[in-house]
């Protein structure tokens, strides 16, 4: 017998082996209806017990074919524009074959939810002496004309719910977007489930990678920061960070308490506060989306003067990890890049001197004498802030002024009606809120110890420090003969400028 206490004994015949049987077919829509967390059965599993104890009624002892799958039946692939359901297409190669001759399943849309699916199952069953029994629609055969009018009217049924369906959920949707609540499905990173309440851990993280895009780190260095602190991305299946990713999370408009609309920013008030401010995002924003932006940036440097000191030939410092001293243990070097991999036409190797210096000394002898000077000038190291143009600003409000004056004659004339007279206002004063920020680096006055700046230096990113090098630096080191021993504060040209 094959009761509903007898399902996870019942065996699933794989293939079929030319021996006529009973399939039960089963669906759900999606993983959610299938996985549940509270410990009840899923879709599929109770529509399997539902069949199986149909099975039983029917008398039916033999082995019986079961097709379970989770799969929506009107998401159309984008390139082939139409539902692959395998279990289905499995189905319906036993129909044709003969093999199957009983189907089983809880309701007619389980099996056919698209007019193009129905035909695919129509054709399938035609001139076959085919069984269909289900549990909320009744048995039926397609076996005359009749009965294919009668199959084609179910589907069209089926497909009317689908898109009856699809317009409660976009009023669903638009209700919640006038009262300025979150559309629904799963939590944005730095908010809790619901999208309304932070994340505090999250939230503290969205601040600090902002300051940190702010002061000119790059998204990469910032991704390895959170994979080392153990943050992951939000969602069902957590993954570790990557540029890609945190960058679409610090864009995201909900961090500034921005609503999004058809792709664009509403004029609704939402009911979240926001996890930065305006200021800060539209600022991010212009550096993230910055034309001459690198998307590849390679590895992020591990060293503060990498790239930006320069050897007396004119050529660039890099990091050569290469040689060791006598206890074996590592010493990464600087040398100069003309002499490691830019070589003449002749094979020979640029001429020279080049130098070559231990990486550590010079990182923390340039460090020294660049946060002395910031000591000995009374300031602080330079701080990113946003700036907007005055006179852009000017014009926009001009501008909008001219619209708001448009759609009140529109409105005088019937044209548009008072709700959308006043949804069209509050639109453009949005916008005036939208203004783009260039960025500036202030160097403030500050009566600080030279141990606090050396502290405040230390834990600085290093991306930051390499631009304070940048702007306040310039660095360029001598070469010594083979042999020679000359003081790294002899062979080091520093001049330094702090910025005003």
């Amino acid at each position: 017998m094959l009761g509903k206490n007898r399902v996870e004994n019942t065996r699933v015949i794989a293939g079929y082996d030319g021996s006529m049987v009973t399939a039960i077919y089963c669906r759900a829509s999606s993983a959610k209806q299938q996985v549940r967390e509270d410990g009840v059965k899923g879709s599929i599993d109770q529509q399997l017990a539902l069949c199986f104890e149909r099975a039983e009624a029917l008398g039916i002892s033999d082995e019986v074919l079961v097709l379970a799958e989770v799969k929506s039946a009107t998401k159309k692939d984008k390139k082939t524009g139409r539902v692959h359901r395998a279990k289905f297409d499995e189905l319906c190669a036993g129909i044709t074959s003969g093999a199957i001759t009983h189907v089983i399943a809880y309701d007619s849309d389980r099996i056919m939810r698209d007019p193009h699916d129905g035909e695919t199952f129509i054709d399938a069953c035609d001139g076959r002496n085919v069984h269909i029994d289900t549990l909320q629609s009744g048995k039926y055969k397609i076996a005359t004309p009749d009965d294919r009018l009668m199959t084609r009217m179910v589907v069209a049924m089926n497909a009317r719910e689908i898109e009856k369906l699809r317009e409660r959920t976009k009023r669903g949707l638009a209700a919640r977007a006038d009262a300025g609540l979150p559309h629904g499905g799963p939590r944005s990173f730095g908010f809790q489930a619901g999208n309304i309440h932070h994340d505090a851990v999250e939230a503290d993280a969205i601040r600090s990678a902002t300051r940190q895009v702010l002061a000119g780190s790059s998204l990469r260095s910032i991704a390895i920061e959170w994979n080392k602190a153990g943050l992951r991305t939000a969602g069902a299946a957590p993954r570790s960070w990557t540029p890609g990713t945190l960058r679409g999370v610090l864009l995201n408009p909900r961090n500034a308490g921005l609503m999004t609309r058809d792709g664009s920013i509403s004029a609704v008030k939402p009911q979240w506060e926001p996890i930065i401010t305006y200021e800060d995002w539209s600022s991010m924003h212009a550096i993230l989306n910055e034309p001459s932006r690198k998307t590849n940036v390679g590895a992020p440097p591990r060293w503060l003067l990498s790239n930006i000191a320069h050897c007396a030939c004119g050529g660039r410092l890099r990091v050569k990890g290469s040689g060791c001293n006598r206890s074996k243990t590592t010493c990464p070097r600087y040398e100069c890049s003309r002499y490691t991999h830019e070589y003449p036409a002749d094979g020979h190797r640029a001429p020279g001197p080049h130098s070559s210096t231990r990486a550590e000394a010079l990182d923390e002898f340039v460090s020294g004498k660049l946060v002395r000077a910031y000591h000995e000038a009374g300031v602080g190291f330079p701080q990113p802030r946003a700036v907007f143009n005055a006179e852009s600003l000017t014009e926009r409000r001009a501008e909008i002024q001219n619209k708001r004056e448009e759609l009140k004659s529109l409105w005088r004339t019937s044209v548009i009606t008072a709700d959308e007279l006043t949804v069209e206002l509050a639109m453009l004063d949005r916008r005036l809120e939208q203004e783009p920020a260039t960025m500036i680096h202030e160097t403030p006055e500050r009566n600080a110890t030279l141990d606090e700046l050396f502290t405040e230096w230390s834990e600085l990113p290093l991306d930051q420090r390499r631009q304070i090098v940048k702007d306040s630096a310039s660095v360029k080191v001598l070469a010594t003969g083979r042999g020679r021993r000359v003081a790294l504060k002899d062979r080091v040209i520093l001049e330094i400028q702090i910025p005003q």
